[in-house]
């Protein structure tokens, strides 16, 4: 109606509603000022930790309070009360990062204290491996996801050719999974065994670059080495699939743009032989028909 003003979404005009709310609130600012005052007398006891994890179930965003888990718990993550005890208490800390996670999938805090316990060297890295790979299954294009998946692989030291695979399914599944197409740029350097070249990020950055050539540069402006033309038109027609399917999505023109950088970079490179750069700038001049 008319002249009526809009109820704010997520807001009850139920009394009781009302006063539940207020309650929670309430209850919440209690528990959330207990916490921190545990925390500034350091009172690291199982009760104190016990009211944290309380706390950050409810908001995982409350950096300090995952501060506070990892004050009181790095001795203990340390040995000072015996193996077992360690493997409790990173087993307790990976099953409170879950639950605040299935709150906040896209915590910052969370994702990093996790990754905080994986580094005491008492998690099974393979289990993390799969956690991640069911998460992408049910989100595949989670930044937080494939960025923690990156860690465990490197932790694990899953092959490179592994991931490649793994990548590949990922995009023929989604097309349109950025995250996958970013993923894939860091594989290839990692899998043909060369320097940082240019990313994805270096492509979206403002006044980042001036050409593709001098992205690529290495260290102290010197070219740095490139990923095989073989390899670059492998990933030609992998993009050129995605195009087919759905041209004006922008996850694959992304991922092109690093392609032709990478192509650019070839071409200019002082110890090019003729014939080479003769076809890769058959590659370039095609690509710029797409």
């Amino acid at each position: 109606m008319h002249g009526r003003p809009r109820p704010v979404k997520g807001l009850s005009n139920d009394p009781e509603k009302v006063q539940a709310a207020k309650q929670r609130v309430a209850l919440y600012s209690q528990l959330t000022g207990e916490v921190l005052r545990r925390r500034l007398a350091r009172q690291y006891d199982a009760e104190s930790l016990h009211l944290a994890a309380k706390l950050l179930e409810q908001n995982p965003e409350v950096y300090t309070v995952w501060n506070y888990r990892r004050e009181a718990l790095t001795p203990v993550l340390q040995g000072s009360k015996g193996q077992e005890a360690a493997q409790r208490a990173a087993v307790g800390e990976l099953q409170l990062t879950e639950a605040a996670l299935r709150k906040h999938i896209k915590s910052y805090a969370t994702w990093h204290h996790r990754k905080w316990v994986v580094q005491k060297g008492l998690t099974d890295l393979q289990e993390e491996l799969k956690l991640v790979s069911r998460l992408l299954e049910l989100d595949d294009r989670n930044f937080h996801g494939w960025g923690y998946r990156q860690f465990i692989v490197q932790l694990a030291g899953v092959a490179a050719e592994e991931e490649d695979k793994y990548t590949v399914q990922k995009i023929e599944g989604n097309f349109s999974n950025y995250s996958a197409w970013h993923a894939r740029t860091a594989l290839l350097q990692k899998l043909h065994g060369t320097h940082h070249t240019i990313t994805l990020a270096d492509l979206l950055a403002p006044g980042k670059q001036n050409s593709a050539g001098e992205c690529s540069r290495g260290p102290a402006g010197a070219p740095g080495p490139n990923i095989p033309s073989w390899a670059l038109d492998e990933e030609f027609e992998l993009v050129h699939q995605a195009f087919y399917t759905d041209p004006a999505d922008q996850s694959g023109w992304f991922f092109h743009r690093w392609l032709v950088a990478q192509a650019v970079a070839h071409a200019h490179a002082p110890d090019a032989a003729a014939e080479a750069t003769q076809a890769l700038r058959v590659v370039l001049e095609r690509e710029d028909g797409i």
